[in-house]
């Protein structure tokens, strides 16, 4: 783990942007528990990151300087020169929606540990009791591993169909409370009687679009960030359902519901 860079937006921030939405289910319960979401980015900024999100992070930072011009003739000249990577969409994109994309891409799993343990210290400095193996600190691990999964292996060529996680909780009865106003403060509430199995399912058609696209482009930030010009981000998220158990079906793609 190294310290993160002073950087004017967190890695967390980043992901949890409300056109991300990403981290619904932390969102919900800090929110749920009257705690502000800023405060949950300013821990987040403060921690440790791991190590590939740290490496991300700093070569923002150096872009971000670099980007940095004093008058306007030479921001003419800058592009003016580098207009064959403006062309081929290296250069062009928002800085911010770049880096935002690589954190996603490369990221993903650093920026969910950084969520959940910035989101389990909001919650112990509110006076909430989380550790050793709490419901709360269970359903927050599991919501942010629900939405991690969302994300996972779909930027690159022939991703995998399923993905899997033990489903201890009803996410889709949680967020649904939260869409209802309801109280959600208190986990018992979302526990499933039995355990299931939650599975995080590309489509034949989300798969044959990533795979088309991304052939073509190329999976790197670049070519992720020219996929999305094409599809929206929602459009490729895995869909979540519940794997069958004893004597009942499968749930269809989607039954879950998605990020939101």
């Amino acid at each position: 783990m190294t310290r993160p860079l002073p950087l004017p937006i967190p890695a967390v921030d980043a992901a949890a942007h409300p056109n991300g939405r990403m981290f619904a289910v932390l969102l919900a319960l800090l929110r749920a528990h009257g705690i502000s979401p800023m405060r949950w980015l300013e821990l987040a900024r403060a921690m440790d990151h791991g190590p590939t999100l740290s490496a991300v992070l700093k070569e923002f930072e150096a872009e971000r300087s670099g980007h940095l011009w004093d008058d306007r003739a030479a921001l003419l000249a800058y592009a003016t020169d580098e207009i064959d990577q403006y062309v081929e969409g290296r250069l062009g994109n928002n800085l911010l929606r770049t880096y935002r994309i690589r954190i996603l891409s490369e990221a993903l799993e650093d920026t969910v540990d950084v969520a959940v343990r910035a989101c389990l210290a909001a919650l112990r400095e509110a006076g909430f009791s989380v550790g050793g193996g709490s419901l709360i600190e269970a359903l927050v691990c599991e919501g942010a591993e629900y939405h991690r999964l969302m994300l996972s292996d779909i930027f690159r060529i022939d991703p995998p169909e399923v993905l899997c996680q033990t489903a201890r909780f009803n996410l889709n009865r949680l967020l649904a409370a939260v869409r209802n106003r309801e109280d959600i403060r208190d986990p018992r509430r979302f526990l499933r009687v039995e355990e299931g199995v939650r599975e995080f399912v590309l489509t034949p058609a989300q798969q044959h679009t990533l795979t088309t696209y991304l052939r073509q482009f190329g999976t790197t930030p670049g070519g992720i960030g020219r996929l999305l010009t094409k599809v929206r981000l929602p459009d490729v998220v895995r869909k979540a359902r519940l794997s069958p158990g004893r004597g009942t079906d499968g749930a269809p793609a989607g039954t879950e519901t998605p990020m939101t």
